[in-house]
């Protein structure tokens, strides 16, 4: 029997079903590893673009601009 623990999956993989504007909050909170109000502070700050649903004003962002964030991340602390 072998031991298989669970594997992360880059987010560029786990989005390729995804459209342009179609990851969630949550979806980025998971992702982070933050709470989904950090992330809706994060677009409000402007450290990452989004949309904004007519209906209840729900956030959307796009894989491209999760992904920079992510480099950016990377490369050194994010001033808000």
């Amino acid at each position: 029997m072998t031991n298989t623990a669970p594997q992360t999956v880059p987010l560029s993989v786990q989005l390729v079903a995804k459209t342009e504007f179609d990851l969630t909050t949550g979806d980025l909170a998971r992702h982070f590893g933050v709470a989904p109000l950090t992330i809706a502070r994060w677009a409000d700050a402007g450290l990452i673009p989004c949309q904004r649903l007519p209906a209840r004003g729900h956030r959307r962002f796009r894989p491209a601009d999760v992904e920079a964030l992510a480099r950016s991340m990377a490369e050194g602390p994010v001033a808000a």
